[in-house]
C-alpha cells in the first residue's frame, strides 16, 4: 500500500523528477504536424524526442 502511495504521489506532483523547472524548460514543444506525422509513420521520432514528448504530456497533466 505505501508502495501505491508512493508512486502515486512521485509520478504527476512537484516531486517528480520530470518536472523539474530545468527540464520542462528544456522539453521541446511539438508540433501538430510532427505528431500527426510521428502517428501516421510518416517521420518518425527519436527516441529522445518521445521521451520529451512524455515528459510534456506529463506536464500538462500536471498543470490540468
Amino acid at each position: 500500500m505505501a508502495e501505491k502511495i508512493f508512486k502515486t504521489l512521485t509520478s504527476t506532483s512537484i516531486l517528480d523528477s520530470d518536472l523539474s523547472p530545468e527540464k520542462v524548460e528544456s522539453t521541446k514543444i511539438f508540433s501538430d504536424k510532427e505528431l500527426i506525422d510521428h502517428l501516421t509513420n510518416k517521420e518518425n521520432l527519436s527516441d529522445e524526442e518521445i521521451e520529451q514528448l512524455k515528459r510534456s504530456a506529463k506536464y500538462q497533466r500536471f498543470l490540468g
